[in-house]
Order: C-alpha cells, then sequence, then structure tokens
C-alpha cells in the first residue's frame, strides 16, 4: 500500500515490459490486470510467511479487540466507535485497542481525545477513553467502585516486532479500512484469531475465519458471536490456521522457484507477441 499505481501511470509501461510481475495480494493482481493493456505473466504471492503462533488471550481475564484505524475516513471512524461501545455494556471484559502504525510522539493522546468526542456524539461514557495508566491483562483498571473503567487504548506498533507482540494478546481483529494490510491478515492468522473486515481479501473466508462486512451495524452483533461463544471462536481458531497452510515458508519459497524457472526458460512470451 506504499505505491499507488493508479496514481502513476509512468510506471505501467515497465510493467507491461517486465518478464513477470508479482503482487502481493489476489486484490493488488486483479487491480494491475484491470490497469495494463498488454497481457503479462503475474502471480500473487504474499512477502509474509505464516506460521502457527498460539496466542495468550485465553489466558487474560480481559477480552482484547485490535482495531486499526490509520487511514480511517472521519465518518466511518465515529460510526465504528458507536458500534463497539454499543458493545461494551454487555461484557465487561472487552477492551478496545485501537491500533496505530504511525509515530508521532502525541497520536495516542490525539486518538483518545478523537474517541472521547465520538463517545460523547454518541451520548456514551467519555471516561471509557480516558488518558490513564494501561492495565495488565489481570486487571480491569478499577480503583474503587465509583470509578468508570477504562476500555479504550491505543496500540502504538510502528515496527512489525509490536505488532507480532501486541497481536498475541488480542482475542479479535475489527478492521473497517477500505484497504488490505497483508501483514496484519497474515498475523492474524497465524496466531488464529477471527477478523471482522471491511474489504474482501483472500486471507479471509466469509462465516469462517471471520466475516466481510460492510457497515458497521453488524458489529455488536458478531462481536458478541465470537466473544460470547467459546466454541465459535475456536472453530474460527481452527480454520485460521488451515487457511495459514497455504502461506508457509516452503508454499511460498516452492512459487518463487516456479515463477523463477519460469522466466528462465520463456522470459515475458506474452509481450513478446
Amino acid at each position: 500500500d506504499r505505491f499507488d499505481l493508479g496514481k502513476h501511470p509512468e510506471m505501467l509501461p515497465m510493467v507491461e515490459q517486465a518478464d513477470y510481475v508479482i503482487a502481493d495480494s489476489q486484490e493488488n493482481l486483479n487491480l494491475i490486470k484491470g490497469q495494463i493493456q498488454n497481457p503479462v505473466q503475474i502471480k500473487n504471492i504474499t512477502p509474509f510467511d505464516s506460521r502457527v503462533d498460539f496466542g495468550i488471550s485465553q489466558q487474560l481475564n480481559v477480552q482484547k479487540i485490535l482495531v486499526p484505524v490509520d487511514n480511517l475516513e472521519d465518518e466511518v471512524f465515529a460510526e465504528l466507535i458507536r458500534a463497539l461501545g454499543m458493545y461494551l455494556p454487555e461484557n465487561k471484559n472487552a477492551q478496545i485497542h485501537l491500533l496505530t502504525r504511525q509515530e508521532e510522539y502525541n497520536r495516542k493522546p490525539r486518538l483518545l481525545s478523537k474517541t472521547r468526542e465520538c463517545l460523547k456524539r454518541a451520548g456514551m461514557e467519555e471516561a471509557w477513553a480516558a488518558e490513564e495508566k494501561r492495565p495488565t491483562g489481570a486487571e480491569n483498571n478499577l480503583d474503587d467502585g465509583e470509578q468508570i473503567p477504562v476500555r479504550f487504548f491505543v496500540e502504538q506498533c510502528v515496527d512489525e516486532l509490536s505488532v507480532s507482540k501486541c497481536m498475541r494478546e488480542q482475542r479479535l481483529v475489527v478492521d473497517m479500512r477500505n484497504m488490505t494490510e497483508v501483514y496484519l491478515r497474515i498475523n492474524a492468522i497465524s496466531v488464529g484469531i477471527p477478523q471482522i473486515i471491511r474489504k474482501k481479501t483472500q486471507f479471509v473466508e466469509h462465516g469462517k475465519n471471520g466475516f466481510v462486512i460492510e457497515g458497521t451495524a453488524q458489529i455488536p452483533e458478531l462481536l458478541d458471536f465470537y466473544l460470547g461463544s467459546l466454541t465459535n471462536w475456536n472453530e474460527a481458531m481452527v480454520y485460521s490456521y488451515e487457511v495459514g497452510k497455504k502461506y508457509t515458508t516452503d508454499v511460498l519459497l516452492r512459487e518463487w522457484k516456479e515463477v523463477i524457472e519460469v522466466v528462465r526458460k520463456d522470459p515475458n512470451p506474452a509481450a513478446g507477441k
């Protein structure tokens, strides 16, 4: 997602002259095919491998819901916060963890402030997004019986290692961005947690290891589907690991070797016609 081919038409001739084109996802493969005029050899190979990495979310007393927010439209962000807030009274153990990959020093307080504004407009507790010391997995952030517990936190994970560490504690991913962050999808598969997403992708099978939804109205119901039933969550976990078998290191290396062999034997036959 660092380079938008649609905004750089000067790159199209280079793509069409390539011996082989590798796309990082099926979505980008289809995008490239729709923009080039001449046929080229093209294949989807993810740049990240999957591996079975059992998370620790079931060992925690809280249920953490990871919500990526970078590049999320303001209107969708507000709708998402409202939908998540509607579910919180039903599950006292649920926590919302807003994920950002941006490294600005004031990114966390800005996100929490924006969240409080959305909660206020929705008639919900602003204190859910108060800036307080983050709890451990065994605490629910309550000092006394009268204090309103904090339910929204910010995970500022700039590099992939911190994302992986964060993901191991999450029970569920809710991603309403109109993009596919491949590393996040692969990481969720590796940990075996369900994904509720907005954009259809090869990494999530609707109704199996997650759901693909158009808007936020279904979110409270789907959160209860996975967090209220260990059976549903376990089934999604098992299916996630099955999906992950398609993206192991051995599989990816074999696909790269096939590409290299084709290029060696018959470089760009389509372009030569």
